[in-house]
């Protein structure tokens, strides 16, 4: 039987594509109807995954198969944001000026900026 691609391949495009939504395997089980097990027996023994599989991770991440195949085409700039990320900009929006300034200070001390 002919594979889509490698487990090795899979999973170096899958951490490509949870780092660029800072998203992890646990965001992928919770999303869809995926076995904890998949994702992790592929990390270690490399074998290669079922397209079903491939489906279900591209649902999660919110990507097609092309663009799941299309190792080429990278993110621009603001192209991908988590669902996280996109509920802090939807918490900052609903802040006043004062706040957007207190808020901004606070996540810059956070971080160390």
């Amino acid at each position: 039987m002919d594979t889509l691609m490698t487990g090795k391949d899979f999973i170096a495009r899958l951490d490509e594509l949870l780092n660029e939504r800072c998203m992890s395997d646990s965001d992928i089980h919770k999303k869809v109807k995926l076995s904890s097990g998949t994702i992790s027996k592929m990390r270690s023994n490399g074998s290669d995954p079922t397209f079903r599989t491939i489906q279900l991770v591209c649902i999660a991440l919110g990507v097609s198969l092309s663009e799941f195949f299309d190792t080429n085409k990278k993110p621009q700039n603001g192209d991908y944001f988590s669902e996280y990320e996109l509920e802090l900009v939807a918490l900052s929006r609903k802040a006043n000026l004062e706040q957007k300034g207190r808020l901004r200070a606070y996540a810059e001390g956070l971080v160390g900026n």
